[in-house]
């Protein structure tokens, strides 16, 4: 055992036994991020020397994690994955592919991530000959890529076309592949660092050359094999490429120049070119098969040239090499070199024996290639945009027909309200005549019942005094709740409407009391006023709320004269005609309040510019009913009430109530009391 093996196995002994040994106690040892990321670095370290210890040290890494996340499990997927392609273990790779994606959090933040899986899974598929999958993996790639408008994105884009220039170079269609790889020049260009990209800058100007070589344009072919001399030399000038990669970049380069040259007749220029690449790859480590691949190109040369000797040097140095030309391409350039040498020679047994060889062979490349050669990701691209299209139109349909049916069934139930609605309507009539009818009945017992309104007046005010007191406690707690600044906003809108319906409630016990008192003209006592004090004060209690509707009050007193009423209830019959007219008027419009003297009694009038009372509602304003019920000009709450105790109120002072009205033009309400002097 080397001490290089020896040292990598105590080294992994030790990293394994600190990862395992926590474990045994009760809980594991939590392993932050930052350990994480150290431990993907030192395993890729081991990858490249020793695949199995590498996956062994990552796992155990991994398994010291009380809760990976699903970065964390996408990472371990990605790192097993290449190792398993550098193993050429490509449908164990494909596995791998597909759990890191489906680990992998669905966010933008990770669909680059997404989208260099799914090139390389189509990498993979393409290896197993399995072409229909791999170019709809490729697709998926290319999907992710462009949803994406990131530097990243972009800069991944030019992976994606060197990929379609390889596949396309591999099926001979060299027109294709140099216009992808031409995109991957200008993508790499605009996108990506320069800096880190000197590497993939000579290999895409090297192969855009091979392309233009096995085009028949050397001249071109030239430019670009310079072209790639020029990035590899920049590159490794400004110690971006490492010593390595640059001689074997440059060996391989001037292999192609030599080919190029030997094309067009220089072949001086081209045994120089030829043996400079073979001097630089002919280092073990290096690219040694590249080499001899050169040295057969050399050994043409000499064929040519009529040279037995050196060309017979060079085949021999090919063969006792111990290095299989992994193409079988130029395994079978190989033999196609040795059937002309044996030919040159007229050793026409060696001849027939190498040509069945070649046939052979030939006939194995061409079987092997044919479904490779047969396939056009393209076409299978278009097939592929051509599926997502018909689902999107398919999914368009569908929510289409989904708004048709939503529609229609709206339409069915509209028409359902309308029939339900005219049944109501006749319902209704027909209860409005029998409601006139049993009204008649009613009232030839309504005498009977007055008895015993003084009793319920009774009742009713121990009610109201029952309920006035805690409406009043809830109203002032809750208006010191409204005033605390501690509230939140949902807290403060909920005090605001307790307030709000204690205030109603108060609103209403007392419009409910005021209305039976009316039954009973014993209760209270008659005071002597001045019917002018009474509406100023009204007017002047009410004109905060006429100003949050810009509304002018305005009073015209021709006389004044003194009436004997009960203060306050007089009071509420003006304060209640004031609001109704303000309810019900627009926006920054007048009201106008005016007293009369005449025939011994003063007439109160209050007139809006409103929205006026419907002829079929002007039989019900002073019911009890309610049916005379509106919102206000700005959706303000009625009651219903109002009026009715106004006109109980008035013929219990033996005055009058009535009102002039057309609608969308205005209402006056009149009352008339008699004077007391």
């Amino acid at each position: 055992m080397s001490y290089e093996k020896m040292f990598y196995g105590i080294l992994i002994s030790s990293i394994t036994l600190s990862f395992f040994l926590p474990s045994c106690k009760k809980s594991p040892k939590k392993f932050d991020d930052s350990k994480w990321e150290n431990a993907l670095k030192v395993a890729e370290t081991f990858e490249l020397k020793d695949y199995p210890k590498a996956i062994l040290y990552l796992d155990s890494a991994y398994y010291s994690i009380e809760n990976p996340g699903k970065l964390t499990q996408y990472q371990r997927f990605n790192f097993l994955r290449k190792c398993h392609h550098r193993q050429k273990l490509y449908s164990k790779a494909v596995t791998l592919c597909d759990s890191a994606i489906n680990v992998l959090p669905k966010n933008a933040a990770n669909a680059v991530f997404l989208a260099e899986v799914l090139l390389e899974k189509g990498d993979m598929l393409l290896l197993l000959k399995r072409y229909s999958e791999a170019y709809k993996s490729y697709y998926n790639g290319l999907s992710v890529i462009e949803a994406l408008n990131t530097f990243n994105a972009k800069k991944l884009k030019s992976s994606f076309y060197s990929r379609l220039a390889d596949i396309s170079y591999g099926q001979n269609k060299y027109v294709n592949a140099i216009n992808w790889h031409k995109k991957t020049l200008n993508t790499i260009l605009k996108f990506s660092d320069k800096d880190s990209s000197y590497y993939r800058l000579q290999g895409t100007f090297n192969n855009i050359g091979l392309c233009y070589l096995f085009l028949n344009k050397p001249d071109s072919a030239l430019a670009y094999f310079k072209g790639a001399v020029h990035w590899n030399n920049i590159g490794y000038l400004k110690k971006k490429l490492n010593r390595k990669d640059y001689i074997i970049a440059k060996g391989v380069i001037a292999g192609n120049i030599g080919s190029v040259q030997f094309r067009n007749g220089k072949v001086d220029s081209a045994e120089y070119y030829f043996k400079e690449s073979i001097r630089l790859n002919r280092i073990p480590g290096y690219a040694v098969e590249d080499a001899l691949i050169t040295e057969r190109k050399l050994a043409d040369l000499y064929l040519s040239k009529r040279n037995f000797k050196n060309t017979a040097a060079l085949i021999k140095d090919i063969q006792s090499s111990g290095v299989k030309l992994s193409n079988a391409t130029d395994r079978l350039d190989f033999l196609k070199l040795k059937i002309r040498f044996a030919q040159a020679q007229k050793r026409f047994t060696d001849v027939s024996s190498l040509y069945r060889s070649y046939e052979s062979l030939k006939d194995s490349i061409f079987n092997s290639k044919r479904l490779y050669l047969s396939t056009n990701f393209e076409t299978e691209f278009a097939r592929l945009a051509n599926i997502n299209e018909l689902r999107s139109v398919e999914k368009e349909d569908l929510i289409k027909t989904i708004a048709l049916i939503a529609t229609l069934g709206l339409l069915i139930i509209c028409l359902i309200l309308i029939v339900n609605n005219n049944k109501i309507r006749r319902a209704i009539q027909i209860s409005q005549n029998e409601m006139a009818i049993r009204n008649k009945k009613l009232e030839t017992t309504l005498h009977s019942l007055e008895a015993s309104f003084t009793e319920n007046s009774k009742l009713l005010g121990i009610v109201a005094h029952d309920l006035k007191n805690p409406l009043n406690a809830i109203f002032g707690l809750s208006n010191l709740l409204s005033e605390s600044q501690h509230l939140s906003d949902d807290d403060a809108e909920m005090v605001g409407l307790i307030m709000s319906s204690s205030k109603t409630m108060t609103a209403i016990v007392n419009d409910l009391l005021s209305s039976k008192k009316q039954q009973n003209s014993d209760e209270g006592h008659n005071t002597t006023n001045h019917i002018k004090d009474i509406v100023l004060e009204s007017i002047s209690l009410l004109r905060n709320r006429a100003k949050e509707k810009q509304i002018d009050l305005l009073f015209t007193v021709a006389e004044d004269c003194t009436v004997k009423i009960q203060r306050q209830q007089i009071w509420r019959v003006i304060n209640n005609l004031l609001v109704n007219a303000i309810k019900f008027s627009p926006n920054g419009s007048q009201i106008y309040i005016a007293t009369e003297i005449g025939d011994g009694s003063v007439k109160i009038s209050v007139k809006d510019n409103g929205i006026g009372i419907p002829n079929d509602l002007k039989s019900k304003i002073f019911a009890l009913s309610g049916e005379a019920k509106r919102e206000g000009t700005q959706g303000e709450e009625t009651y219903g009430m109002g009026l009715f105790i106004s006109k109980q109120i008035i013929e219990d002072h033996g005055g009058h109530i009535w009102f002039d009205s057309l609608e969308n033009i205005g209402t006056t309400f009149y009352i008339t009391l008699p004077c007391s002097g």
